[in-house]
């Protein structure tokens, strides 16, 4: 059975430890940063229909680089993080893929805020090859 329909993959609760924050005090400290992705195809992957790997987007792969993506390059802001990872989240997706980023930083500085910080980057079609 074709699947024509469009498709949305999850990635959810995906942690690193990092340095960040404006303050030298913040930063001193390894904090949970939080990163959840949407990625949104524009048909249901042939792993639908094949179940092998090379048939969708690899989990895998896109944690590899959100991870490296954010370890190369120091921040201070989560703005920053997210603007970063989105950009090398993009090179490593199928063309016409969109993607939306949150990025949340669990237990910023602020007294009396539960749920944390977050910024979220939406990425509305990456470009054909």
């Amino acid at each position: 059975m074709d699947l024509p329909l469009p498709a949305i993959i999850r990635l959810t609760g995906f942690r690193l430890m990092l340095s960040i924050g404006w303050g030298d005090d913040e930063r001193r400290t390894l904090q949970p940063i939080r990163f959840d992705l949407e990625i949104g195809l524009p048909a249901a992957p042939a792993a639908t229909r094949t179940d092998r790997l090379e048939d969708t987007v690899d989990y895998f792969r896109l944690s590899e680089t959100m991870r490296t993506a954010a370890q190369a390059h120091p921040v201070r802001l989560i703005e920053r993080l997210a603007g970063v990872v989105a950009a090398a989240l993009v090179a490593d997706l199928p063309p016409r893929t969109r993607l939306r980023l949150t990025v949340t930083k669990e237990h910023p500085p602020i007294e009396d805020l539960e749920g944390g910080a977050s910024i979220e980057i939406l990425v509305a079609g990456t470009s054909t090859p």
